[in-house]
């Protein structure tokens, strides 16, 4: 407490308003990919001011209500940074889908959260990508990102023989990048077009 006002801290959801989609959509994107993001926070609240008055002829309430107290107030707080960690922990099952003739990798994957922020994603795709070309997609399952680590459930479809060849001769760094379908709600999805990370993958069992 400093001069009477104390701080206080709490956690607090982020809620769109109807008409400014857009405007979220680009806020989001500059969180997920910039190192830092500093923004102004506007609105009013309501406060308990408490009295420390000496006993006198006419008596003091020990607290009183002020309403609709205006505020403005810069605010800065570590970004995503595109999510320069992203890391392979451990593989599952390989299978090529003889349908398609495209390769399914099941593994467990992390993905670090630099920023001062919890993240509730829901599932998440990106493209995958190797010497600049589309070579598949990754899935990651209900991403629910705390700060720091968090290990997830994830399922790589591989779409290219060359890259899949690569995969399991000498390992592959592949790329990542957001994509307009990257998530289910339009919004974030978005917002998540502007990811661009890397995800390097050792060398693995073949497929079966």
């Amino acid at each position: 407490m400093k001069d009477g006002v104390a701080s206080v801290s709490v956690n607090t959801a982020i809620k769109i308003q109807l008409g400014q989609e857009d405007n979220f959509s680009a806020f989001m994107a500059k969180i997920v990919t910039q190192v830092s993001h500093s923004f102004t926070l506007r609105g009013y609240l309501n406060a308990t001011v408490k009295t420390n008055a000496p006993p006198g002829p006419f008596p003091i309430p020990a607290s009183f209500q002020v309403t609709n107290v205006g505020y403005e107030t810069p605010i800065t707080f570590k970004g995503c940074a595109n999510f320069p960690k992203i890391g392979f922990l451990q593989q599952g099952s390989f299978t090529l889908d003889s349908a398609t003739g495209f390769y399914i990798l099941k593994f467990t994957g992390n993905i670090n959260n630099p920023s001062q922020l919890i993240l509730a994603l829901g599932d998440v795709t990106y493209q995958l990508t190797l010497n600049n070309e589309v070579v598949g997609t990754v899935l990651f399952d209900d991403v629910n990102l705390i700060m720091g680590d968090n290990p997830l459930s994830a399922i790589a479809t591989i779409t290219s023989k060359a890259a899949y060849d690569t995969l399991i001769s000498v390992g592959a760094s592949f790329g990542l990048q957001g994509f307009n379908g990257s998530s289910t709600h339009p919004i974030l999805s978005k917002a998540l077009e502007s990811v661009r990370s890397q995800l390097p993958m050792p060398k693995l069992n073949p497929a079966v």
